[in-house]
């Protein structure tokens, strides 16, 4: 099952929030919840949680 990778890099995993950056910003910090972790592991997590959701 395929899953959109859109914003995966942007949205917070935790809250949803939209936290827009360069592609050379490599840490996620979400402003709204105070989430801190890495870009590529907050975009796993969304595209994981996105396959549980719609599939």
């Amino acid at each position: 099952m395929a899953v959109a990778p859109h914003y995966t890099s942007q949205d917070c995993s935790v809250c949803g929030a939209r936290v827009k950056k360069s592609l050379s910003t490599r840490t996620h910090k979400c402003d709204s919840c105070g989430t801190v972790m890495h870009r590529d592991h907050n975009a796993a997590i969304l595209i994981f949680v996105n396959f549980l959701l719609f599939t």
